[in-house]
């Protein structure tokens, strides 16, 4: 019992700490965008402690993705129901940086568990918090939590890059 209401505890004070974060935040607008037509996996595969974050094929597009997180460990974790929150996007440096949000939604206060030896689907939409995404270089990152330390946070990424119908030609 006390292990439920200590997590329950960290996930307010964590959901608070999240949402004063992503509200502080300079937002940044995107004009209408014409979805864009070919799209291409670059890194596949982020694997960490048995964990692993991939692309299920056919799904990428500039409006969203499905994601596998699968857990080969014996251990349970919790992730976010609107998992993932966070992408960024590589600038002609090489640099990588957040992509601006357009709509702040928040629902962490929902949260699965990932059982040991399990998968799960995620479809991450992209529409809803950052709009339709232009070409370029990205990379999502899914965050998880070992059920029995919620302090530890894992975070898993994968790579893809999202290319103009004109590359095409």
């Amino acid at each position: 019992m006390k292990r439920i209401i200590l997590f329950v505890i960290f996930s307010i004070l964590l959901t608070s700490v999240l949402f004063v974060f992503l509200i502080s935040r300079n937002e940044m607008s995107y004009e209408h965008i014409t979805p864009l037509a070919y799209c291409e996996d670059i890194a596949e595969i982020s694997i960490s402690d048995g964990l692993s974050l991939t692309i299920v094929p056919s799904t990428l597009t500039h409006e969203g993705v499905t994601l596998r997180l699968t857990n080969n460990t014996d251990t349970r974790y919790t992730y976010g129901r609107d998992s993932p929150r966070f992408l960024w996007i590589k600038d002609s440096d090489g640099n990588w940086s957040p992509v601006p949000v357009i709509n702040n939604i928040f629902d962490w206060l929902i949260t699965h568990i990932l059982l040991p030896g399990r998968y799960t689907m995620i479809d991450a939409n992209f529409v809803d918090m950052y709009g339709v995404l232009p070409a370029g270089e990205y990379k999502i990152v899914v965050e998880v939590f070992p059920y029995d330390t919620p302090r530890e946070i894992i975070a898993l990424s994968t790579e893809f890059v999202l290319y103009d119908v004109e590359y095409m030609n």
